[in-house]
């Protein structure tokens, strides 16, 4: 029985998504909110080793990512001439374990929705939801939130958010 019964997990980028999904696993329900209505993912790509890949079998996620990426045990370097002639291939270590390859590439964005969809999927535990970090007047808060202090980082700053969804 986990020590604790509901948390917010705050961002909803790779991190975020997996400690949500990770959290529902162990039978915590989870909040998961992000001030972005898009997958939130900065980047345009990205190499995934051992440990990633482990984590994404562990997250229930390697199926969609091991169809949605480009997986290879080998690097290859080739000449900048127009056949991009290959000088040499150099093995990589399966580091992850012999099921898995030794690396892995792909979009960022793609690898977010992967997460996120597992995320809805888990379990009814896990929800997302999208805050406005809108500024202006009337110092936007979070539904059910103290009332407003004072200061920077205070919920009476104009950065904190509101929940719209």
């Amino acid at each position: 029985m986990p020590a604790v019964n509901k948390v917010l997990v705050v961002g909803s980028g790779l991190a975020g998504t997996a400690t949500a999904i990770l959290l529902a696993q162990e039978g915590v329900a989870v909040d998961l909110v992000e001030v972005k209505p898009e997958v939130a993912a900065i980047g345009s790509g990205i190499t995934l080793q051992g440990n990633a890949l482990r984590e994404l079998r562990r997250l229930g996620a390697w199926p969609r990512a091991r169809a949605a990426g480009f997986a290879f045990d080998c690097l290859g370097l080739r000449a900048p001439d127009a056949g991009g002639t290959l000088l040499a291939q150099i093995p990589d270590v399966r580091s992850g374990g012999a099921d898995l390859p030794a690396t892995m590439g792909m979009p960022r964005p793609v690898l977010a929705r992967i997460l996120l969809d597992r995320a809805a999927d888990s379990s009814s535990k896990t929800s997302r939801t999208t805050v406005d970090s809108r500024q202006g007047s009337g110092s936007p808060r979070c539904a059910g939130s103290p009332p407003p202090t004072t200061g920077r980082g205070t919920r009476s700053d104009p950065h904190w958010t509101t929940r719209t969804g």
